[in-house]
């Protein structure tokens, strides 16, 4: 298979990554890999008053508080909604007495069993054009070069830089935070056409599991445990499947009081 080609089925395939890279040296195949970068969205300075809720029915695993008074334990089961850490520092001693309220924060870890469905349109063709199921991706066109942050001002080494596309950084130097040294390597976004049969459609839904559970985790001790395939359905223009989802993953969210 040309190498391109089976780039392109690696990452129109398994989309949790940000960038799936192939070149051919010697004999070796090398496979380059960049993970998505999560943005940190953690409000340090949101000092709002309120509890943490569990989201989802849970067998609790572990527990680390920050602030707040903790309202159940390890080896515990919760439903959704269930008060985990409470607000109210006072909560196990007088309920009532509200005098002292922090905005709750911690990491309760659960194991979390749920069904997942998804989707995944198909190119077919029936009495008429085909359909088409565009995606965007990126290339193996790739820009590198390096940033210099001085004092406040960034200074670049290159001036075409991408318009569009997936930018990585990594830091080389960091004096005091008043210089900073960057690496960086933009990587090229570019229109795909691509069609799914049903064993590539169930890889790409299984790698949306993955992509969303990894969008919307806090720490690295939350993981996918496994992935049962419960249902598929095939359309004419889709296929359908349910999933059964095993995780460890925080079940708490923050509830303000009202």
């Amino acid at each position: 298979i040309d190498l391109n080609d089976l780039g392109r089925i690696l990452r129109t395939t398994y989309q949790q990554y940000a960038y799936i890279g192939i070149k051919k040296t010697g004999a070796k195949l090398i496979i380059e890999i960049a993970t998505q970068e999560v943005p940190d969205v953690t409000k340090q300075n949101d000092n709002t008053p309120g509890d943490i809720i569990a989201k989802y029915d849970a067998y609790i695993e572990g527990i680390e508080t920050k602030k707040g008074a903790v309202v159940v334990m390890t080896s515990q089961s919760v439903k959704k909604g269930s008060l985990l850490i409470s607000g109210n520092v006072n909560y196990k001693i007088n309920p009532s007495d509200l005098t002292k309220l922090v905005r709750a924060e911690g990491l309760i870890l659960g194991r979390v069993a749920e069904y997942k469905e998804y989707e995944i349109k198909k190119e077919t063709y029936k009495s008429g054009p085909w359909k088409e199921n565009y995606i965007y991706d990126y290339s193996s066109n790739v820009k590198k070069y390096y940033e210099l942050n001085l004092f406040g001002r960034i200074i670049k080494t290159k001036n075409n830089i991408l318009s569009n596309g997936y930018k990585r950084k990594t830091e080389l130097l960091n004096l005091f935070k008043l210089i900073n040294i960057h690496k960086v390597e933009e990587y090229e976004e570019v229109k795909l056409l691509i069609t799914y049969d049903e064993k590539n459609a169930l890889s790409y839904a299984k790698s949306k599991i993955y992509l969303d559970f990894n969008l919307s985790k806090i720490s690295t001790k939350e993981y996918v445990e496994s992935i049962e395939l419960i249902k598929k359905v095939e359309y004419d223009d889709a296929y359908s499947f349910i999933f059964l989802v095993k995780y460890l993953r925080n079940i708490g969210e923050f509830k303000k009081y009202d």
